[in-house]
């Protein structure tokens, strides 16, 4: 019995000893300053959620907060540079609906995995879609436009900001589970597109809610519904796809990143002050008016939403035949 105890005693302090190295590492960090790479190059909505969360964690943590754009590949650059770099704690990711998305089925080699190469660290925000039509279109709501594409069909395009974005999957899901067929017509970005669903020159596009809520508020265009699985709290009289085809869900989404093998204490003190960043008043507010649906999870429940995601994605990108651009 003896002998026992003193096997657990010791297993024990065998353990808090290999525990006071990690547990003193947290503790003192971060003792310099914090990098988040965004694989984007400057000017995009990535640029305005890494800026709002960094002055937070600047002033939530004592230690600067720098913004590091490295576009290229769709994202894939700077994702794979912060998949290499030290576990740490002082270089994250900024990843899209592409990077952690998309882009598995649409790339050979990304240059990374975009699951065992990090730890999540928190979901930031979905950006909000928004099925819009061009006024001459005989639909007002999900249900009466389903019944049109389907009285007319490959005869509808629905323009999207490009191949393999969100918003041309956003319009392959719909097909799939809606039984339509709407063709896709990919823009060089959503404002070109805005232009031409504007002029009639296309009838239909899936377009960020921000990108097209002026216009829908002029009589211009009309939005039917958003593809968030719930009502977007600055427009609640806008109703949802998944109202009018149950379980439709298709976002965009920033999503904060560690290189895996980042201890737990680090990520989980990571999390906790970005969701905080996240639902201040004042962050909160501008990312809504800007059309982004505030998030704020835990590192478990974005692992979660990760794989669910990329399964979808990946299915829908393979079923359409999606090539890169």
């Amino acid at each position: 019995m003896m002998l026992l105890k003193s096997a657990v005693r010791g297993a024990v302090l065998a353990m808090v000893g290999l525990m006071l190295p990690l547990a003193g590492f947290a503790q003192s960090y971060p003792a310099r300053p914090i990098t988040i790479v965004i694989p984007y190059p400057p000017g995009g909505s990535s640029d305005i959620t890494v800026r709002l969360v960094a002055a937070k964690l600047q002033a939530s943590l004592g230690q600067t907060v720098v913004a590091d754009n490295r576009g290229g590949a769709s994202g894939n650059i700077g994702s794979a540079y912060v998949a290499r770099a030290k576990p740490d704690g002082y270089t994250l990711l900024l990843g899209t609906s592409a990077t952690h998305g998309a882009n598995v089925a649409l790339f050979n080699d990304m240059g990374f995995d975009p699951i065992k190469d990090f730890a999540p660290v928190s979901l930031a925000a979905r950006t909000v879609l928004a099925f819009t039509v061009n006024p001459s279109v005989p639909a007002r709501n999900m249900q009466e436009f389903i019944q049109y594409a389907k009285s007319q069909p490959g005869k509808l395009s629905y323009a999207s900001s490009g191949i393999g974005s969100p918003h041309h999957l956003a319009g392959e899901l719909l097909n799939k589970v809606a039984g339509i067929n709407l063709v896709h017509a990919p823009y060089r970005g959503g404002g070109p597109a805005v232009n031409d669903l504007i002029a009639g020159h296309i009838p239909v596009g899936i377009m960020t809610l921000s990108t097209v809520i002026q216009q829908h508020q002029a009589g211009k265009l009309r939005i039917l519904a958003l593809t968030e699985p719930n009502r977007f709290p600055g427009t609640p009289d806008i109703a949802t796809v998944g109202e009018s085809v149950p379980g439709y869900e298709m976002t965009a989404f920033h999503v904060f990143l560690a290189p895996a093998g980042t201890p737990k204490a680090i990520v989980d003190l990571l999390s906790r002050e970005i969701k905080n960043a996240l639902m201040s008043k004042d962050v909160k507010d501008q990312l809504e008016q800007t059309g982004f649906n505030v998030a704020g999870m835990t590192p478990e429940e974005t692992m979660a939403f990760l794989v669910k995601d990329i399964r979808t994605r990946t299915e829908l990108v393979r079923a359409a035949g999606i090539k890169p651009e």
